[in-house]
């Protein structure tokens, strides 16, 4: 008798725990949407975006400031780039012009501006910023490095020598090494090595530099 009672009690419990799932799921999808979106992209101002190519706004010494480079060797880095990056016009939004790909790319790379602050002055979201920085980085270390990256040649490292003996009267000079930091956030498991002697995290990049002389 105890049996049969417990049994009918299991059978009873479970009978209502699918009644109230079913209720539940019911008042999920019957119930009205409240969660309308407003706005597919956000209004900005593209004004300063605009000016950055008018020298009677936005003056050459702000522009180098800005982009560490003159306009004139924009546009040549620009007619180097501009068949990997141009974008095609789709039917569900214009594109933004290769050129602007460039400045949005040195814009952040050069003073180091964050997304956000790029996003705001370029009038485009920070997924779009973080997609053209990714693409211009490839086009440059696809198509760029090869062209104008290469280790001195026997020639060219004694012209070096020579040059830099003669310069500074300091002998078998070839290339110059600098590094730079690049800030990151702190990693979870290792945060103290990446922790420099300026105080902040991050990542110690080398760069070569080599210098020829062809008199």
């Amino acid at each position: 008798m105890l049996t049969i009672l417990r049994n009918r009690r299991i059978r009873l419990c479970k009978q209502q725990n699918r009644d109230n799932a079913f209720l539940l799921a019911a008042n999920f999808l019957l119930r009205p949407c409240t969660s309308k979106r407003e706005w597919h992209s956000y209004p900005r101002s593209p004004q300063w975006a605009h000016f950055l190519f008018s020298s009677t706004h936005f003056l050459e010494c702000q522009f180098i400031s800005n982009f560490r480079m003159s306009r004139r060797s924009l546009y040549i880095l620009h007619d180097f780039l501009q068949p990997y990056i141009k974008k095609q016009t789709t039917h569900l939004q214009k594109t933004i012009h290769s050129e602007r790909h460039l400045t949005i790319y040195l814009y952040h790379v050069t003073p180091g501006v964050p997304y956000l602050a790029v996003s705001n002055q370029f009038s485009c979201g920070k997924s779009t910023v973080s997609t053209i920085v990714r693409d211009v980085s490839q086009a440059i270390v696809y198509h760029l490095s090869t062209k104008y990256i290469c280790f001195s040649t026997v020639d060219q490292a004694m012209r070096t020598m020579e040059f830099w003996q003669a310069k500074a009267g300091i002998p078998g000079v070839v290339t110059r090494i600098d590094d730079c930091h690049i800030p990151i956030i702190k990693p979870t498991n290792s945060g103290t090595a990446y922790c420099n002697r300026k105080g902040f995290y991050s990542i110690n990049v080398q760069g070569i530099s080599a210098t020829f002389s062809y008199n």
